[in-house]
């Protein structure tokens, strides 16, 4: 199937399909992100370096493990990811300590201010650390930033599909339930838990097996309800973690509308394993 690079506004009502090549869903405790940070998982035989990780984002933590238990889950230890892009959707990455950054900074000037901050608490800083660990080359970015980041990272994906000649491109959304806030230079730990979902994203085939995810155009949110009915609401992180929480895969019949028009859809193939969508 051909893609287009403009899924919700196309004229000609086209559908983008895409392979849903492997997945995973995460939600970490605070209290569980130090381990994490020390031993996310396992990639191309061996663990990662924990030195890797050392200062980077609580976000890009659990993110990072996402991607690798989607691999593992799905029996990708041996392929190779060389050329593969990623696109990441943090939710707010490194606001809490960009507040306490500043604040240090107004009290100390700029010897206060670690020289890590910006390069592992930007936007883009999810997407690389995990380029670094999967040793992809193919492009790695932030998308969004914030609310709907997620569709944002989504729709990138489409198009670097449609307009390059990549094999697959990871997605991976992650977010705080409550962000901690900074208060008096330090931050403040809030009891929460850190969320983050990874789609292995591949062109979709006749004969795939397994799940695809299609962007459908439609009509303005507004009128959503009553033209697409049983959707799931929003396409956001805590959707998509919900909708592919559990051994037996993403849910069936998952709809989730698209702000601008439009909505996205999983399905399964034939005798692929299904469970009932979480409602609202």
């Amino acid at each position: 199937m051909n893609l287009t690079t403009c899924p919700v506004r196309s004229p000609s009502g086209a559908t983008i399909a895409l392979g849903v090549a492997a997945y995973a869903a995460l939600r970490a405790p605070a209290d569980a992100i130090a381990a994490l940070r020390q031993n996310p998982g396992v990639h191309a035989g061996g663990p990662v370096p924990p030195s890797l990780l050392r200062h980077s984002d609580e976000q890009t933590v659990v993110a990072l493990a996402a991607v690798l238990r989607a691999i593992h889950e799905h029996g990708l230890g041996a392929a190779s990811f060389t050329e593969w892009g990623v696109v990441a959707a943090p939710r707010f990455l490194g606001r809490s300590a960009f507040i306490a950054t500043l604040q240090r900074f107004t009290a100390e000037g700029a010897w206060g201010v670690s020289p890590q901050v910006i390069p592992h608490r930007s936007l883009h800083s999810l997407a690389g650390t995990i380029s670094q660990v999967l040793g992809a080359r193919g492009p790695n970015l932030g998308a969004g930033g914030g609310v709907h980041g997620e569709e944002a990272a989504v729709l990138t994906v489409a198009s670097l599909l449609a307009l390059d000649d990549l094999p697959g491109v990871w997605a991976v959304f992650s977010g705080w339930e409550q962000e901690p806030v900074a208060q008096g230079g330090t931050e403040t730990a809030i009891p929460s838990a850190c969320a983050a979902a990874a789609l292995a994203l591949v062109r979709a085939t006749r004969s795939q097996a397994g799940f695809r995810l299609s962007i459908m155009p439609g009509a303005a949110a507004d009128h959503a309800g009553a033209e697409f009915p049983g959707l799931l609401g929003e396409f956001s992180l805590e959707s998509v973690v919900a909708a592919f929480a559990g051994d037996a895969g993403p849910c069936r019949d998952a709809r989730w509308q698209l702000s601008d028009g439009g909505r996205i859809e999983i399905s399964a193939a034939q005798g692929t394993m299904e469970r009932a969508c979480p409602t609202n």
